[in-house]
C-alpha cells in the first residue's frame, strides 16, 4: 500500500526554508573590521567537501620594495605550498605581512571565492590596518589581494663641490748681506743671502793668520750687536727685512815692542800720574784703548788740546790715526 506523499510531508511555505538557510550560515558574508576578519565554510547544500582548496595571494603597486606575506595554519598541514597554497577548508588561516614603512604603505585589502561564490573580504583602506588577521578558510578557491603604495625614492642630493683650496700664499725672503774683511773670512763668505721672513741666519768668523790678536765687534744695521754662541756662530733671529751686517776691529797683530813708549811728539803728548792719563794732541780724532793682549777697551774722542783719562794699572796700547804707543799705568 502506498502512502500519499501528503500525508508524511506536510507543505512548508518556502519563506521558512529561505530562513533557515540563513541563520544556518550558507550565504553568510565575510567583513573585515578593526584588522579582524572571521569567515564560514561555503557549503553548498547536499554537496560534499573537498580534502583542500586554493589560497591565492596577489599584490599590487609595488615596484622594487619586498613585502613579506606569510600564510599559515593552526596546525602543521593545514596549509601547505606557496601562491597559490593548498588549505583545508574549515581551518583557521593566519595571514601576516611585513613592509618598510617610511617606503611602503598598504591601501587595501580584499579577497573573493574564485568561483563567483558568495565568500569575500570588504576592502579596507583604513591606515591602522592590522599587520596580521586571521580568517576560516572557505570550500572554495579563494584570492587574497594586497594593494600597496611605494614612495619614490628620494634622488639624493649630490654633494656640493668642495671649496677651491686657495692658492698658499707666496713666501717672503729678504737679504742678508755679509761683508768682505780684510784679516777675516766668514761661512757662508761674504755676499748677499735669501732667507724666508721670520727664520733665522748663522755665520760664523774665522781670523786670518795675522790677525789672530783682533776681537771683532759684530753689528747690524738694525743696531745690534751678535755675539757668538759656544759652537762659534752668529745668529740673526728673526729676519723681517734686508739686513747688512758689519764687522770692525779686525786688524793686523801689533808687532812686539819693548819697555819704551813709542810716541810722536807731533801727534799725542802722554803722561801719567797716579793712575790718571793727560792727553795732549794738536787734533781732532779717534784713540782706541787696548789691552796688551789687544783687546779694545775703550774709545775717546780727542777734540785738541789735553784731556784727562782715568784707567787701572797695568799696560796699554794706545792708537791714534796711524801711530801705536804703548803705555804703563
Amino acid at each position: 500500500m502506498v502512502l500519499p506523499g501528503r500525508s508524511l510531508f506536510p507543505r512548508i511555505p518556502t519563506c521558512f526554508w529561505l530562513l533557515c538557510l540563513l541563520l544556518s550560515g550558507a550565504f553568510s558574508p565575510l567583513y573585515a573590521q578593526s584588522g579582524e576578519f572571521d569567515g564560514t565554510v561555503n557549503e553548498e547544500e547536499g554537496g560534499t567537501l573537498q580534502n583542500t582548496y586554493n589560497l591565492t595571494v596577489v599584490t599590487d603597486g609595488l615596484k622594487s620594495e619586498t613585502v613579506s606575506i606569510i600564510v599559515e595554519g593552526e596546525s602543521a598541514g593545514d596549509v601547505t605550498g606557496s601562491s597559490p597554497y593548498t588549505v583545508k577548508p574549515g581551518k583557521s588561516v593566519t595571514v601576516s605581512f611585513s613592509t618598510n614603512p617610511d617606503r611602503v604603505k598598504l591601501l587595501s585589502l580584499s579577497g573573493w571565492a574564485n568561483d563567483g561564490g558568495n565568500w569575500f573580504l570588504t576592502p579596507l583602506v583604513k591606515p591602522d590596518l592590522s599587520m596580521e588577521f586571521t580568517f576560516t578558510m572557505p570550500a572554495t578557491d579563494i584570492t587574497l589581494s594586497f594593494v600597496f603604495k611605494e614612495e619614490e625614492k628620494p634622488t639624493p642630493t649630490p654633494d656640493p663641490d668642495p671649496e677651491p683650496t686657495p692658492d698658499p700664499s707666496p713666501v717672503v725672503y729678504y737679504t742678508v748681506t755679509l761683508p768682505e774683511v780684510e784679516g777675516a773670512v766668514t761661512d757662508p763668505v761674504a755676499g748677499a743671502y735669501a732667507v724666508e721672513a721670520w727664520s733665522s741666519f748663522f755665520f760664523t768668523l774665522t781670523l786670518k793668520e795675522g790677525y789672530e790678536d783682533s776681537q771683532p765687534v759684530v753689528t747690524t744695521n738694525r743696531g745690534e750687536t751678535l755675539k757668538p754662541d759656544a759652537q762659534g756662530r752668529y745668529k740673526l733671529e728673526y729676519v723681517r727685512g734686508d739686513l747688512t751686517v758689519l764687522i770692525d776691529s779686525v786688524r793686523p797683530n801689533l808687532p812686539p815692542v819693548a819697555n819704551e813708549r813709542i810716541d810722536r811728539p807731533d801727534a799725542l803728548r802722554l803722561s801719567t800720574s797716579q793712575g790718571v792719563l793727560r792727553i795732549g794732541c794738536d787734533r781732532t780724532g779717534l784713540l782706541y784703548i787696548y789691552t796688551i793682549s789687544g783687546q779694545l777697551i775703550r774709545t775717546t774722542r780727542l777734540e785738541g788740546g789735553e784731556q784727562t783719562l782715568t784707567l787701572p794699572e797695568g799696560m796699554y796700547l794706545l792708537r791714534f790715526e796711524d801711530k801705536t804707543y804703548k803705555l804703563i799705568l
